[in-house]
């Protein structure tokens, strides 16, 4: 994104596209676990030696899907699995997924009051946009006690809500969830934590804000950020503080500012809009 992209932006924001796993809820440790377990017993059964740690997956599948992973290790490991085999392993890792979020409920920090104070405001429609299954998410909302804030129209997931399900970073699910609320491009936000995410919500000209509270590490949250921005994000987010986010949406509103200037002193001097915007941006 460019300058001239930015200033196209509508005089109001309508519409807040937000990602669930890692985002609206920290399932960050929760989903490499299981896909994990997953994917090491797929190369025990394909008599494999090679295992994966947590760590290595986490850094080289961030963002990534299942599918997505299991579909990498196949043409890295040279295997194939059936459709038949390819099913079952990531509804196990889905199913493992939801049982521990049962478990294990990680709302991300300050959430609940951002959503509260959004929803009071009463500016802005809020849709959760996820490559999760839906059923994966209204258990990680119920756990986190999220659930009341997004009516069933508003969670719109890859795998159910569309046609021929198309993970991110395809931007068929921002296409689709802009068409089911009637807005423009130019009307949205939408947040992301990871490339995947990001890249779907750019290509379907979305402008959109990079999330980074993911990460407990300072370094990890700056490499990320730095990945992000390079996708095209115009702000880094680094934890939902209330009332400084509805701030930053409200920025969006000046129709002169050039917001490719302000995401870069954002990036670099967190105290150019003050201290409620400092807390969260990098």
């Amino acid at each position: 994104m460019d300058s001239s992209s930015h200033n196209q932006l509508d005089a109001g924001i309508k519409q807040i596209f937000i990602d669930c796993d890692h985002t609206l809820v920290n399932t960050q440790e929760i989903s490499f676990e299981a896909a994990g377990t997953v994917i090491n017993q797929v190369l025990s059964d394909q008599n494999l030696p090679i295992r994966y740690t947590y760590e290595e997956l986490l850094t080289n599948h961030f963002g990534f899907t299942a599918r997505q992973m299991l579909t990498h290790l196949q043409t890295k490991h040279n295997f194939t699995l059936t459709q038949s085999q390819f099913q079952t392993y990531t509804t196990l890792e889905s199913n493992l997924i939801t049982t521990l979020l049962n478990f294990h409920p990680l709302p991300s920090p300050n959430i609940h009051t951002l959503l509260t104070h959004l929803t009071n405001q009463n500016k802005y429609n809020i849709s959760i946009v996820s490559s999760s299954p839906t059923l994966r998410i209204h258990t990680a909302l119920t756990a986190s006690n999220l659930l009341p804030f997004f009516p069933r129209s508003q969670i719109i997931s890859t795998s159910s809500s569309l046609p021929t399900p198309a993970s991110k970073p395809n931007p068929a699910i921002y296409i689709h969830a802009m068409s089911a609320n009637n807005v423009h491009p130019t009307q949205c936000i939408a947040i992301e934590d990871s490339r995947s995410g990001a890249r779907a919500a750019i290509r379907a000209g979305v402008t959109t804000v990079a999330y980074v509270g993911a990460y407990v590490c300072e370094l990890q949250r700056r490499q990320v950020a730095d990945v992000l921005i390079g996708e095209g994000c115009v702000i880094i987010d680094r934890g939902f503080v209330s009332p400084g986010f509805p701030l930053l949406l409200d920025a969006f509103f000046l129709k002169s500012l050039d917001l490719f200037v302000l995401q870069r002193r954002l990036y670099y001097d967190p105290s150019f809009l003050g201290a409620s915007l400092s807390h969260f941006v990098l």
